[in-house]
């Protein structure tokens, strides 16, 4: 089973494949310009040859065919599809199908009475390009590579067919070998950085995001959305009293056993991080009904307080929580200066609460 999923996914277990798929799409869109781009200056130069030169007037409509969708991928990936990724897989077999016709072409109808080149050299290059699945580029490679056998067989003289049936063959199974092996590379790689891109992003003590990455991703969300949420932070109460008393050590079991407890209130689209030494960011997008604000706050009150360490030192442990409810996206240090008031207000009014504020 393995092994057919490495044929037909590059992958021996799939769920792998969800994992990356954000590198992925970011790698194909990469590609996708550079391919586009060199692919609209190598088709320009043959269609300025036909306009220049009369004789090759016939080829006119097919060449500019080529160009105009290249040309448009071009521009879609430049300008458009960077806030629609889900197109750049599609816009990139486009322009593969397109080079391949156009390597057809070339190949059987330009020279009949010689073997074709440009035609094998794009089917070995675009699988090294093309972060996907193998057996999708692989029912390209078959499909173009039976056409071009077919369209040889009916033009071209039985010796010259014979070697471009065997070079062909060549290039499909050489092409589908290095699609399989591309894929198992690009996810190995992928899964590399993704370790390595948690492992930055992940605060060490509480196991939530890092402040970097906590700013980074709220950001990212707001920008996303366009709309606003609710902001909580979450100040451990008497912490430098626990680190005096019992340690270090226990101060720091202590900021763990906070950083589960908030993850435990929060669905996987919520944002959760350690801002600061004894002080937690939370975001929950989309967010405005107070009645839910609230009795999230509650649980965290609840929860830190009967959390593992504090039932080990038979201490009362608690958190303010200051809570920000806004309805539009607004520069995110505003936001935090004021979800800071509001935090401080709950600790003047005797700490072990939480306050809540809507703009």
């Amino acid at each position: 089973m393995k092994f057919l999923n490495y044929i037909l996914f590059g992958v021996a277990d799939r769920k792998r494949l969800a994992l990356v798929k954000d590198f992925s799409v970011d790698s194909n869109l990469n590609f996708l310009k550079g391919a586009s781009f060199t692919c609209v200056i190598l088709l320009l130069l043959p269609l300025l040859e036909i306009i220049f030169f009369t004789e090759l007037s016939n080829r006119f409509l097919l060449y500019s065919s080529f160009f105009g969708i290249a040309f448009f991928v071009f521009l879609l990936a430049f300008f458009v599809v960077k806030k629609h990724l889900d197109f750049v897989l599609p816009l990139f077999y486009l322009l593969f199908m397109t080079c391949l016709f156009y390597g057809l072409y070339l190949g059987i109808f330009t020279s009949p009475e010689h073997p074709g080149a440009t035609f094998h050299i794009l089917v070995f290059v675009f699988p090294l390009l093309i972060s996907d699945v193998p057996w999708r580029l692989d029912a390209v490679i078959i499909l173009f590579c039976s056409m071009y056998i077919y369209a040889s067989a009916k033009i071209k003289s039985p010796d010259i067919f014979h070697i471009e049936f065997m070079n062909v063959l060549n290039s499909m199974v050489l092409s589908m070998v290095i699609a399989t092996f591309r894929q198992i590379q690009n996810v190995d790689g992928y899964i590399d950085r993704l370790v390595l891109k948690k492992q930055r992003d992940t605060d060490v003590l509480s196991r939530t995001l890092s402040r970097v990455a906590l700013e980074t991703e709220i950001k990212a969300s707001l920008g996303d959305s366009g709309k606003g949420g609710c902001l909580m932070f979450v100040d451990i109460d008497n912490f430098k009293y626990i680190n005096d008393t019992y340690g270090h050590v226990v101060g720091d079991d202590f900021i763990i056993d906070t950083g589960r407890c908030l993850k435990m209130v929060c669905s996987i689209k919520d944002i959760v991080g350690r801002y600061g030494g004894d002080e937690f960011l939370l975001f929950f997008p989309d967010l405005y009904d107070k009645a839910v604000v609230e009795d999230k706050a509650k649980e965290i009150l609840l929860s830190v307080q009967t959390c593992g360490i504090a039932r080990q030192l038979k201490e009362s442990l608690s958190v303010s929580i200051g809570c920000l409810i806004f309805h539009s996206s607004e520069n995110l240090q505003g936001l935090l200066k004021q979800v800071d008031e509001v935090l401080y207000e709950a600790k003047n009014n005797g700490k072990n609460r939480f306050c809540l504020n809507e703009i």
